[in-house]
Parts: structure tokens; C-alpha cells; sequence
């Protein structure tokens, strides 16, 4: 028996564990979806900011395992998507931050990423080897009524933008044996697998709906299309902006238009949430998507400058022997 103070729930697993309900602490309350997001189209051969790609295109559910290492200096692009995330880490350590909050996270950690919410992992020095799951809310219960009473209270501004299980956690070792199992039957593959992952996936939320605050159960009915936009969705918007139009000249004027604000404001929200710039941001875009066509085109060096947006191949060289510590031939010939 698994008991969680709103809900109990039972369950076979291999070592019965009882579960309490501490939840880590300096928590945020800003949960958004962001309509603009869900409008965006790849524009090249990187991944989507938005756009999780799931396993099976019909299941709207992402199971792999990651390498930090993987990542153009061990660093993901900040990004956000409608699915709910679960990170477990297997071995390493590895820096996550969600909106403004930085967790450090070590071996055996857990954390849930509640949606919308934007979020990067970067390592300075180690490797790091992680689990990752994208579940998109539709992917719990097509019944409308659950949906409604368990599912949409996570998406109103009392929920949590994240819920932390340290590996010493009660809660996280009961966590890490659904996530194994999940990855076992993934792995494995057996008849009607999908239906396992459906029902260890629908046990995992028993656990994060118990987390809720009583206010964001209470509040469920509030529609979240009409809430007054946040500077994490202006952020959003901004990101959106550049994703779309980073081969083309843009400054910072056109950054802060496209999300309504002053220069002023577009500044201070980049240094908030990214602590960086937005032209620094723009440029740390371009280098990775560069990065990305030197490993899996055959464009030349001087096209990949241009279509990323660098006036010049001197530019773009130094900046990219400062950011990734070699230049752009070298990893065209590593490749």
C-alpha cells in the first residue's frame, strides 16, 4: 500500500515501501501552456523547441535514456512542451533549471517537470547518463470527467512548476521502481507492453496529484486560456521568435516587439530565467544549430554561416572556437 494523504493506492512491487508526503521545498506557482508554441514548425534539421517525438507518433508518450555528453557542450536548449517530463538519474551529476530555480542533481534523483514549463540541463564538467519521459496529458485518460478532476488541477498557477525527489526521499525509491519497470517493458517489448506503461504511467500521477497543493486542486476549474500572460510566456513567445527567424537579421528591437515589451524588459526577463542576454542567446542559437548541420550535412562551412545567420566566416569561426573549443573544421572532420 502506497499512502500518499489525499489518495491511497495499491500495487505490487518488489520491495513494499510506505510513502509520505514531503515535497521539496522553494517551489514556484507559475503553470502555463503556451498557444504560440504549439503553432511552431521545425525549421531545420534541430528539433523543435515544442515538439517532443514520441516513441510511436500514434502513443503520445517519450521513453529514452540520454547522455549529457550528447548535447554541444553538454548543454540542452532551453525549451518547454505541453508533456509532463520525469528525469531519473542513472549515474553523474547534472544541473536541471526550471523557469528560475537551479537543482543540482545527483545519482538516484528523481524530478517531475510539470507542463509548459521551461526548462534546460547542462553539466560543466562530468558525464551524466539519465532517463527521460515525455507524457503528454493526453496520454493519462481519455475520460473526460478524470481528466478534469485529476489532471487540470497541474495546470493552474497553484500547482508546482516541479516536483523533486531526492535519492534519499521515501517517495524516490518507490518512483525509480515504476521508472524501471517502464523502461524494462519498453526495452522488452511484450505482448500488450503499452498497456503495463499505460498503467504504471497512471499510478506515477497517483503519487504527483498527491504532491498537489489542496489550493490547485480547488482551483481546477479555472480556465487557463484566459489568465493574464506571464514573463515566462512573453519568454516563450520571444524563443518562438527567434527559433523561427535566427538565419535572418534580427536585433534586439525585433526581439522585444515580438514579444510586446520594451528593450528594457526583454533584457531584464532573458537575464531572469536564462541569466543571459537575449543577442548572447541568439548567438548561443545559431552556434548550436550550427553545430548540428556540421554533424549531419554536407553543406560547406561558409553556407552553414550564412544560414545561421553570420554575416561573416571570421565571425563565425571565433565564435564558435570560444563557445565549443574547436573550430567548425574540426568537427567537420571528426565527423
Amino acid at each position: 500500500m502506497i499512502s500518499q494523504g489525499k489518495v491511497d493506492i495499491t500495487y505490487e512491487l518488489d520491495v513494499d515501501s510506505n510513502i509520505d508526503s514531503n515535497v521539496g521545498s522553494d517551489l514556484d506557482s507559475t503553470v502555463l501552456s503556451s498557444p504560440e508554441a504549439n503553432q511552431i514548425q521545425p525549421t531545420n534539421n534541430l528539433d523543435s523547441i515544442t515538439q517532443v517525438h514520441y516513441n510511436r507518433p500514434e502513443v503520445p508518450l517519450y521513453i529514452s535514456e540520454q547522455n549529457i555528453s550528447s548535447f554541444p557542450s553538454k548543454h540542452t536548449i532551453p525549451h518547454w512542451h505541453e508533456d509532463f517530463e520525469l528525469i531519473r538519474i542513472d549515474s553523474g551529476e547534472m544541473h536541471c533549471k526550471v523557469n528560475t530555480k537551479v537543482l543540482h542533481l545527483h545519482p538516484g534523483d528523481c524530478l517531475f517537470i510539470n507542463s509548459s514549463q521551461m526548462h534546460f540541463f547542462h553539466s560543466n564538467n562530468t558525464e551524466c547518463v539519465y532517463k527521460c519521459i515525455n507524457i503528454h496529458p493526453s496520454f493519462i485518460t481519455g475520460i473526460v470527467s478524470l481528466y478534469d478532476e485529476f489532471i487540470m488541477p497541474f495546470f493552474n498557477e497553484k500547482a508546482q512548476n516541479y516536483i523533486y525527489y531526492p535519492h534519499y526521499n521515501k517517495d524516490n525509491f518507490v518512483i525509480q521502481q515504476f521508472i524501471d519497470k517502464i523502461f524494462e517493458l519498453e526495452r522488452n517489448k511484450p505482448k500488450a507492453y503499452e498497456l503495463s506503461i499505460v498503467g504504471f504511467i497512471n499510478i506515477l500521477f497517483v503519487n504527483f496529484y498527491g504532491k498537489l497543493p489542496d489550493e490547485a486542486i480547488s482551483l481546477n476549474y479555472i480556465n487557463r486560456r484566459k489568465k493574464k500572460r506571464t514573463d515566462l510566456k512573453i519568454l516563450q513567445t520571444m524563443i518562438s521568435f527567434i527559433h523561427n527567424n535566427y538565419s535572418k537579421k534580427i536585433s534586439l528591437n525585433d526581439i522585444a516587439a515580438s514579444g510586446g515589451i520594451s528593450r528594457s524588459k526583454c533584457c531584464n526577463i532573458f537575464a531572469d530565467f536564462l541569466h543571459e542576454s537575449p543577442n548572447d542567446f541568439l548567438n548561443f542559437y545559431r552556434l548550436d544549430v550550427s553545430y548540428n548541420l556540421l554533424k549531419t550535412t554536407d553543406k560547406s562551412i561558409t553556407d552553414i554561416s550564412v544560414l545561421c545567420g553570420f554575416k561573416h566566416l571570421s565571425y563565425f569561426s571565433k565564435s564558435f572556437l570560444q563557445k565549443y573549443h574547436c573550430t567548425p573544421s574540426e568537427i567537420r572532420k571528426s565527423n
